[in-house]
Parts: structure tokens; sequence; C-alpha cells
């Protein structure tokens, strides 16, 4: 009898301790993960009720969004159970429909691009299959909520081991078609070098268009991606090619002036590491 009496007020003190901590909890906010109607997913904490429709959701990494109670599934449950306290406004990012929250109007994103890019041969420029690859930096503003412009340069080779070598320089135009499905198109020029092996050359235009998909989430600060599409040059130039022959089982190498004139039209797997800076704090206060 006296073993049940002490186990009793034993649990009787345990439910008065964890009663006494619920409070605690709630006062610090409690993280739940917010799904958007085009399927975004915010993991974070509400902090404040704007309006009677809207609130505040910090997230873990300190970011604060606007939601109202249409953008949310789990809004009222968030509502009913976590407390409000103030926030500053200018931590306040809009959040609209099918947005990236760092791909808004104002924000910018650097981006290192590498593609490789290949042909299956047969084609009037090359009967045999080649391939090359393109390296190129790019700097993007956004003008639309999920539209960035901006320009880039990069280095690109003809044919793998070759010496042939184009520096294009491009504008470049990338729209968020979902939150994580965007498409780039880049229209410009390519500067065509001489060296020692190109001998004359002409400069021709450069351009490429994608699709890619982001493999991190949106809410990150930088993404990865992985895009298929094609890249056209045009090609003026005359190169000098070395020629290995057998004469009677005696191997014989000579030079061979050759001229290379016309649309390199290529299919293309790009991969892109992209950082995305959200806008200014004097455009969030201008929103906000």
């Amino acid at each position: 009898m006296r073993s049940l009496i002490i186990l009793l007020t034993t649990v009787l003190t345990l439910g008065v301790c964890q009663a006494q901590d619920i409070p605690t909890q709630l006062s610090k906010g409690l993280y739940r993960t917010f799904y958007l109607p085009d399927g975004t997913a915010l993991n974070g904490r509400v902090i404040e009720r704007l309006t009677g429709d809207t609130i505040a959701i910090e997230t873990s990494k300190g970011a604060v969004y606007r939601l109202s109670r249409k953008e949310s599934q789990r809004i009222k449950r968030a509502f009913e159970r976590t407390p409000m306290t103030s926030v500053d406004p200018s931590r306040i990012i809009p959040l609209p429909l099918n947005q990236e929250p760092n791909f808004l109007k104002g924000s910018s994103q650097f981006s290192a691009d590498l593609m490789t890019h290949f042909s299956s041969g047969g084609s009037e420029e090359a009967s045999d299959p080649e391939s090359g690859i393109v390296a190129s930096l790019s700097y993007l503003y956004g003008v639309a909520p999920q539209l960035k412009v901006g320009g880039g340069l990069g280095i690109m080779t003809v044919r793998s081991g070759s010496k042939e070598r184009v520096f294009p320089l491009f504008a470049r135009a990338e729209y968020q078609i979902r939150p994580k499905i965007s498409a780039t198109l880049n229209a410009g020029y390519g500067l065509i070098p001489t060296s020692d092996i190109v001998l004359n050359a002409k400069n021709g235009i450069f351009g490429n268009a994608t699709v890619a998909f982001d493999l991190v989430g949106p809410e990150s600060a930088y993404t990865s991606r992985i895009g298929f599409g094609i890249v056209t040059q045009y090609l003026d130039l005359g190169r000098t090619e070395l020629i290995r022959e057998s004469n009677f089982g005696t191997p014989v190498v000579y030079s061979q002036y050759v001229e290379r004139v016309g649309w390199m039209r290529r299919l293309q797997i790009t991969f892109t590491h992209a950082w995305r800076l959200p806008p200014s704090r004097s455009l969030r206060k201008k929103k906000s």
C-alpha cells in the first residue's frame, strides 16, 4: 500500500511539472511545417498576427515571411496554439504563390555553369561525333517576381582535346516556371581568337536554351541545378591539323590547313550552382 501511494504521488508530480512546462514551450513558439498550395514547404513558427487573416512566420534560419490563411493548410492550428509577439516590419518578406522566397523582384543571383555539349555525328559541320564544354559565370537581377535578367561570359571548346577556343559574351534571361523548375535563355556573341593553331577566325553568334531542375529546396539561399537544352555557335575559322597516316607500315605525320564554316548545333547537359541574394532592406520596406 505504501509503495502504491509513493507511485501515485510521483505520477501526479510529473504531470504537474509537464503542465507547467507547456506554457514555456508555447511562449517560445512551436516550429511547424506550413504547406503552400503550390507544394512549397516552410518550416517555421508563427511570431505575429499582422491582420485578422495574415500572420508572420519565422523560419529556423531567421527569415520572416508573411502568409495569409489561404496560403497555408495549417494556419488555423498555428493561430490557436502559438502566442503572438512583436516583429520588425522591415524583416517581413511577402510570399506570393508559385514563387521562391529569394526569387522576388529586386533580388539578385550569381551563377556558375558547366555545360557539356555533344553531337551524334552525320551533320553538315562534322561527320563524326563531337563534344566540348562551356564554363561560364553570370549575374542576374529580378525585374519581376519570377523573372531575372542579366549577362555573363565564359569559355567554350569546340572539340574535346582541341585547341580551338571560343569566348562567349551573352545576355541571359531566367524565368522560374515552378518552385523547382526554371527556363534559361542566353544570346550573345562568341569571340574566337587566333593562335598558332587557329590561323584566322571571325567572331560569330552564340546562344543556348535550357530547362533546369533544382536539386535544393526553394527556401535555401543557394541552389544546384541540372538542365537539358541546346547550344549553337556560328564558326568561321581556319586551322592547321596534324594528319597521321601509315605508309607501308611507316607512320607519317604532316600538317594540313582546314577551314570550318557554318552553324554548330548540339545538345547540352548543364550543371549550375547559383547563389541567391534577397531584395535589399529598402525594397522590403517599400513592399511592406
